[in-house]
């Protein structure tokens, strides 16, 4: 079967996901979730003990300290300890690398399922760029996957990649995965401080093996390197049949990362409301 190109509606919002950083921001800044940072900068949440961090003095759990130690400390003027000390837990909000990795097999030509999985990765890229994150893209079909746009701040870029990929052939979903995984390794390699959220957009039917003959267990094995890695992950499952939920959730529960179906993850927008009821022009989203 030849490969096809497939337009879609516009972006829409997204709904509120949740996505778990194990580790303390120390570089570049953007607009993702906060987390935990080691520096004087971010909003102080809660007094810590005093630890190998930043001497980032709490001065209001400070004093409380002190007088439950001794409540007649202030009015008999005695002096502090250092065990009275507490310094500030801050969070941060650092930049993120957005890594779409996008189903573009033969399997995804059927029931508008390209249409549904561009709109949803337009509606990522829009975010990306609210949020000052990276974006990357990699697209798995035939017999292997490939990175289509590598981490760029250039979330325009990243839509003009999308608006011409072309659909065909089988499904490497291992090898998509397995991609996602080594790009995200490099990019923290190259910068310690970036957050990688591998974001999946596919029906989850893998058929091309990649590190042995079993392309439904390989794509298992690429998704608990990326569990163990403690990488954020989603899956979002393009999948139209409804009665049943295929690899798609067996497999976000071996990343453990959210799950979600087409018809979820918006705001507020039914399904109905979003697939095209005929060929339509491509959205031509852009941030200048």
């Amino acid at each position: 079967m030849g490969s096809q190109v497939f337009t879609s509606p516009p972006a829409f919002q997204l709904k509120h996901l949740d996505f778990h950083f194990p580790r303390f921001s120390q570089g570049k800044r953007g607009r993702r979730l906060a987390i935990p940072t080691r520096s004087r900068q971010g909003r102080y949440v809660r007094p810590r003990w005093p630890d190998a961090g930043d001497p980032d003095l709490a001065l209001d759990a400070t004093l409380r300290a002190a007088a439950q130690r001794d409540p007649g400390i202030y009015l008999n003027k005695r002096p502090f300890t250092g065990d009275d000390l507490r310094f500030k837990r801050r969070v941060g909000k650092t930049q993120a690398l957005l890594l779409l990795v996008v189903d573009a097999s033969g399997s995804m030509s059927a029931q508008r399922r390209m249409a549904a999985a561009k709109q949803i990765a337009l509606s990522f890229l829009r975010q990306a760029y609210q949020r000052r994150d990276r974006v990357g893209m990699i697209v798995f079909h035939g017999a292997k996957a490939r990175i289509l746009l590598p981490p760029t701040n250039s979330a325009a870029l990243a839509q003009k990649k999308l608006q011409v990929l072309p659909t065909g052939g089988k499904t490497p979903l291992a090898h998509g995965l397995l991609l996602a995984y080594k790009v995200a390794q490099r990019e923290l390699r190259r910068q310690k401080s970036l957050i990688p959220i591998i974001v999946v957009i596919s029906d989850g039917n893998p058929n091309v093996p990649c590190f042995s003959g079993d392309p439904k267990a390989d794509a298992f094995k690429a998704a608990r390197a990326i569990a163990r890695r403690g990488l954020p992950a989603l899956f979002v499952d393009t999948n139209t049949n409804f009665m049943e939920h295929g690899l798609g959730l067996a497999l976000a529960r071996a990343m453990r990362c959210p799950y979600e179906r087409f018809e979820t993850i918006a705001a507020s927008l039914r399904l109905g409301h979003m697939l095209p009821r005929k060929k339509a022009e491509l959205f031509y989203w852009s941030p200048e």
